[in-house]
């Protein structure tokens, strides 16, 4: 994997500080916080070219095997799956004797030597079944024994504030994750893939048109940055278009202080889906 962004604060203290990973089919990327709510290191790694199969487990392994800092003892260890193949499910339609078959429904059953996972989202009355392969989740167990995990989805749906009409979005390399609300209530959850600023401008164009959204507010966290030719394109298009922010108790160490916080604001809020 190819570094994208390494930062962190000499003399942390790993005992008393959290790990939050994110695994992805683009890359891994963690950040470490302090006890005292500090931020202390910020590292975002891509695979240097498109891999799938058993490349992609080879490619974590070898990375994990070669990163000392992920190997410390953390007091606490979280891990994020960023994957596409995920399905919402009330709890009234809810049975777990056929999670495997509606995800195969939905997304395919080709290539999909995967475990099924499911997180239990009591307070939206919702489980989150989705799929992790089985490779990428015997690595993570293997580097992680101890994490907590969960669904990128989950830990969006945890977050949904306010009642204005508003579209999340979180920029990877090749894909943005789009979570859309309105008055409160979510409406849309998704991965789309991208490769120029024009995509993006029509995801978000006809997401919004197909759920009759109007008035829409734009929040942009992940890997954007505000001169480039994405967000302009997306300015066109939308007269409110935000930046994300960390949450209030959070702070930065001054290592982290030169890079904007929207590039990682996305990770907080796992501790919602796990504890």
């Amino acid at each position: 994997m190819k570094p994208v962004l390494e930062t962190r604060s000499a003399n942390i203290d790993y005992e008393a500080s959290t790990l939050i990973c994110e695994v992805c089919d683009e890359g891994f990327s963690f950040l470490v916080k302090g006890g005292n709510d500090v931020l202390h290191g910020l590292c975002v790694y891509q695979f240097r070219e498109v891999i799938a199969g058993p490349e992609y487990a080879i490619a974590f392994k070898t990375f994990f095997d070669h990163h000392d800092m992920l190997s410390e003892n953390f007091s606490k260890t979280y891990l994020i799956y960023s994957m596409p193949e995920s399905v919402l499910i009330p709890f009234e339609m809810y049975n777990s004797q056929n999670n495997a078959d509606i995800l195969s429904t939905v997304h395919g059953d080709i290539g999909s030597d995967s475990i099924v996972l499911t997180d239990v989202l009591i307070d939206e009355k919702i489980y989150n079944t989705y799929r992790v392969p089985a490779d990428i989740l015997k690595e993570m167990m293997a580097a992680f024994p101890n994490a907590q995990s969960c669904h990128q989805y989950s830990v969006l749906l945890k977050n949904i504030m306010g009642q204005e009409n508003k579209m999340s979005v979180i920029f990877y390399s090749q894909k943005i994750v789009l979570m859309a609300q309105q008055d409160g209530r979510l409406l849309l959850v998704n991965s789309f893939p991208y490769k120029s600023p024009e995509d993006v401008s029509y995801i978000l164009l006809n997401s919004c048109r197909q759920l009759a959204l109007t008035n829409v507010s734009i929040e942009l966290s992940g890997l954007i940055d505000k001169d480039s030719a994405l967000f302009k394109e997306i300015y066109k298009y939308f007269e409110k278009v935000t930046l994300s922010s960390l949450p209030g108790t959070v702070q930065v160490s001054a290592e982290l202080e030169t890079h904007p916080s929207h590039f990682f604001s996305h990770f907080f809020g796992v501790e919602k889906v796990c504890e």
